[in-house]
C-alpha cells in the first residue's frame, strides 16, 4: 500500500486528506515513531501534525501532483510518500475527475480537481510519467495553464519518464540541461540532453523513469528544503 493513503478496495486508494482524530487508524498498532506516521494519522496528510524531519518549517511548500488517467503510479506517488515523510505540504490533483486510474490498474482519490488548483498556491508542479497519462496531461487545457503561470512566476516544474515532453513542447526546456525516458528525447525541443538519471537546472528537475522514482523525490526535497533534509530521508528507508 502506499505511504499516506489508506486502502479502500482491492485496486483504489486514496491521496486525500481527512480530519481524523489524532489516533492510529490501525486498531493495536502502536506506531511511536512508525515511519508510516500519515497511515497511523490520516490527519497529518494535510501538513499540519506531522513534525518535519528538520522541525516545523517557517513556510510550508506547496506541491501539486497532477494525475491523469495513464499515469504511471510509482512515479506519481513515491514523490508525495516522500515529501510528506519531509513536513511538505502536498495535493494531488485529478484530471477529468476526482478518481483517477494508473497505468497499472491503480486508482487514487485525489484531493482535488484540476479547475480546484489555484496556481498563485502552487510552489512545485509535479507531473508524473506513464502512458497515455502523460499525453492526458499534455493534452488539458488547464494543466497547460498552470504550467505556463508557475513557470512565469519562477515556480517549480518537475517532470519524470515521458513527462519532460510536455515541457519540451511549450519551449520550457530551451538551453536547460534535462532528461527523460529513452525515446522522448526528440519532443525536449532546445534542451541540453543529459545522461543523468535525475537533473535540475534553474526551476525545473527532470528525472528518466519508474526505477530512479525515489532519486527524483529526494532531488525535490533537496531543492525545496536542504541537501541535509534529503540525506536523512534517505537515511530512514534505507536508501543504499
Amino acid at each position: 500500500m502506499a505511504h499516506g493513503a489508506h486502502k479502500m478496495n482491492d485496486t483504489e486508494y486514496t491521496a486525500a486528506g481527512n480530519d481524523a482524530a489524532d489516533s492510529p487508524a490501525i486498531p493495536g498498532h502502536n506506531c511511536d515513531g512508525c515511519v508510516n506516521y500519515t497511515l497511523c494519522h490520516p490527519e497529518s496528510r494535510k501538513g499540519s501534525n506531522r513534525p518535519s524531519i528538520d522541525g516545523p518549517q517557517e513556510e510550508k511548500k506547496m506541491t501539486v501532483v497532477m494525475l491523469a488517467d495513464g499515469f504511471e503510479e510509482i512515479e506519481a506517488l513515491t514523490p508525495v510518500d516522500v515529501l510528506r515523510r519531509a513536513g511538505l505540504t502536498v495535493r494531488t490533483a485529478g484530471v477529468g475527475g476526482r478518481v483517477i486510474t494508473g497505468s497499472h490498474g491503480i486508482s487514487v482519490a485525489c484531493d482535488m480537481t484540476e479547475d480546484e488548483v489555484r496556481a498563485e498556491e502552487v510552489d512545485l508542479l509535479l507531473l508524473p510519467g506513464g502512458m497515455p497519462g502523460a499525453k492526458n496531461l499534455d493534452a488539458s487545457p488547464i494543466v497547460d495553464r498552470l504550467i505556463r503561470e508557475a513557470n512565469a512566476r519562477g515556480g517549480r516544474l518537475a517532470a519524470i519518464c515521458a513527462a519532460p515532453f510536455i515541457l519540451g513542447r511549450r519551449g520550457l526546456l530551451s538551453g536547460k540541461e534535462a532528461t527523460c525516458y529513452p525515446g522522448f528525447e526528440g519532443e525536449l525541443t532546445g534542451a541540453r540532453l543529459s545522461s543523468l538519471p535525475v537533473v535540475t537546472d534553474g526551476n525545473i528537475t527532470t528525472a528518466k523513469g519508474m526505477g530512479v522514482a525515489l532519486d527524483f523525490a529526494l532531488e525535490l526535497v533537496s531543492v525545496l528544503l536542504s541537501d541535509d533534509a534529503a540525506k536523512k530521508i534517505a537515511d530512514s528507508v534505507q536508501k543504499q
